[in-house]
């Protein structure tokens, strides 16, 4: 080929933008698009929910279906098919505190001139959930500090299996209570309460409180560790649109999600004074030093 034509050939192909001057070598190193903004939450002590955005038509058109792999270490355990159009799934027959790795991919048709998707990933825990107080079946509800119903609230008893509410003035280990009597409406560490062996040290994340109304809300990731560092959480006084989920660790170095509900009044806190409360859900994870979640980055490592 003489020079002018090699020069105009590279000139042609700069210019169009299909790719057609690509060789077919180059052509199938693209891959067919994959699924993106992969969220997960813990359902209960065996199961975890996963949701995602759906692929680009250039992924759903040369695909078969979706797959989700289910990694432990490096051994794939386990493997869901799913339908082109899913955008969420649950993985069951999980082992509570154990992290696993959720890989999400398209799987290419048979005829496809593209490889499979790229995998968007997600590491989590399953962990134990709680709306209710062991042993009595009422809802988990903590009353301001000067209530004749004021409570504490241990996250997890022993001889119960679940939470307990307690009087303020138990023996029993207290990890939150309620404190309205300020300007702001507090959730407090137990230790501020007693700062002794009765009061036990929660720690709550300085992260933003997530808008939700469910516990079964899916989260990109959860707070660094080293976010624990408040005693104390303020209570939004106001109307709001939804309840909020805030996270807290004990000093135990067990992780939860607490939700505090919206009540019909439209507002965190319920009732009226002097019995006023707020009421909460928890995913609590029973296996301590598991934050419930390590995002991996495209370059996979580990953020946590």
């Amino acid at each position: 080929m003489r020079p002018a034509e090699q020069a105009l050939l590279l000139c042609l192909c700069a210019l169009l933008s299909m790719g057609a001057c690509n060789s077919p070598e180059e052509a199938s190193i693209q891959r067919i698009s994959p699924v993106t903004n992969l969220r997960a939450f813990s359902i209960d002590s065996a199961s975890v929910g996963l949701a995602w955005f759906p692929a680009e038509p250039f992924g759903t058109s040369y695909a078969a279906d979706q797959f989700v792999e289910v990694v432990v270490g490096a051994s794939i355990i386990d493997s869901v098919s799913l339908p082109l159009s899913a955008t969420n799934a649950v993985i069951q027959n999980l082992t509570e505190g154990t992290v696993y790795s959720f890989n999400v991919y398209l799987r290419a048709s048979e005829d496809s001139p593209y490889p499979s998707s790229s995998p968007a990933t997600i590491s989590w825990s399953p962990a134990r959930r709680f709306s209710t107080a062991a042993g009595t079946g009422q809802p988990l509800r903590l009353y301001e500090f000067d209530s004749a119903l004021a409570r504490g609230i241990t996250f997890f008893s022993d001889s119960l299996l679940g939470p307990a509410i307690h009087s303020l003035g138990s023996a029993d280990r207290i990890l939150i209570d309620a404190y309205f009597n300020s300007a702001i409406p507090q959730l407090r560490s137990g230790s501020t309460l007693n700062p002794g062996p009765v009061g036990r040290t929660t720690q709550f994340s300085t992260m933003v409180p997530i808008q939700a109304s469910t516990l079964d809300h899916p989260h990109y990731f959860v707070p660094g560790t080293g976010s624990y560092s408040e005693s104390e959480f303020n209570i939004d006084v106001g109307t709001v649109t939804s309840g909020v989920i805030i996270f807290a660790r004990t000093q135990d170095d067990h992780y939860m999600r607490i939700l505090l509900l919206r009540g019909p009044n439209g507002r965190l806190i319920q009732g009226t004074a002097p019995n006023r409360y707020i009421e909460l859900q928890l995913s609590y994870q029973i296996v301590t030093g598991i934050p419930y979640a390590m995002v991996v980055s495209p370059m996979g490592a580990l953020i946590p």
